[in-house]
């Protein structure tokens, strides 16, 4: 005999990946960079760029392109990083560069 949940919101269908629309949790994140991204990269373009990458998950990144010498801080979603660095296995801040490097 099946039994119905008394709770079906906890129950998501496998592959679905729920990230909040909104900050959840923000942190200020430091980041090294490379000089070339200098006055390119902004605090509200990479929250844009991990939330859009953490919605849609692809492996198809380029790779890190190091932490270079400049340095910038943003303030990002906190779970936003965990699940970026997560998926693809990789610390905080090369997760945010290669995802970065995607865009710029």
């Amino acid at each position: 005999m099946c039994s119905k949940s008394r709770n079906p919101a906890r129950i998501r269908p496998v592959g679905t990946l729920r990230v909040d629309a909104g900050m959840s949790a923000p942190r200020a994140f430091t980041l090294r960079m490379p000089r070339a991204w200098i006055g390119r990269v902004d605090s509200q373009s990479v929250r844009r760029w991990l939330r859009d990458w953490c919605t849609h998950p692809t492996p198809q990144l380029p790779t890190d392109p190091g932490a270079g010498d400049y340095r910038a801080s943003f303030t990002l979603s906190k779970r936003q990083l965990r699940v970026a660095s997560g998926l693809l296995d990789t610390s905080e801040s090369e997760a945010v560069r290669r995802i970065v490097a995607a865009r710029s």
